[in-house]
């Protein structure tokens, strides 16, 4: 069983107070990075500039403004060639960057809320029907990475 009030106290003190920076995907993974820039070897060797911390998303997940939703895991998809994620992320998420982090949730399911300025939420859901990894809170400084999936 996982400790999510352990993951949510870690995860609060390295992002509230610091900035959403960028938003983007990788095939259906979701990304989102937070923090300045550090250079960091990657699995090369080589060395690569990365953000402070992030968040990758393989489950459900949306971006929420005053309670109207922006931006849905299901705009990303194959079969649509993401241009509808990447035509709302562009229209609605990129233009308000960087944001302000104001507080941080986890609940007891794993599930994950991001409180952004601008009255912009961001959560990523857990469904316990089905085995993936969710998410996972990457910290670039110390590298380590907190994975939640189904347990």
């Amino acid at each position: 069983m996982r400790d999510y009030f352990e993951i949510n106290n870690i995860i609060r003190r390295k992002l509230i107070g610091n900035y959403m920076t960028n938003i983007g995907r990788a095939a259906d993974m979701l990304w989102i990075q937070y923090g300045g820039f550090i250079t960091a070897k990657n699995y090369k060797g080589e060395e690569v500039i990365r953000s402070e911390y992030a968040i990758h998303v393989q489950g459900s997940w949306s971006f929420m403004q005053n309670e109207n939703i922006l931006l849905l895991s299901d705009d990303i998809s194959e079969s649509k060639n993401n241009i509808l994620f990447d035509g709302k992320n562009e229209e609605f998420i990129k233009k308000m960057l960087p944001l302000t982090v104001m507080n941080v949730d986890i609940n007891e399911k794993g599930a994950l809320n991001i409180f952004l300025g601008n009255n912009l939420k961001f959560q990523a859901i857990t469904d316990k029907d089905k085995r993936i990894e969710y998410w996972r809170f990457i910290d670039n400084i110390n590298k380590e990475h907190l994975v939640v999936f189904e347990d």
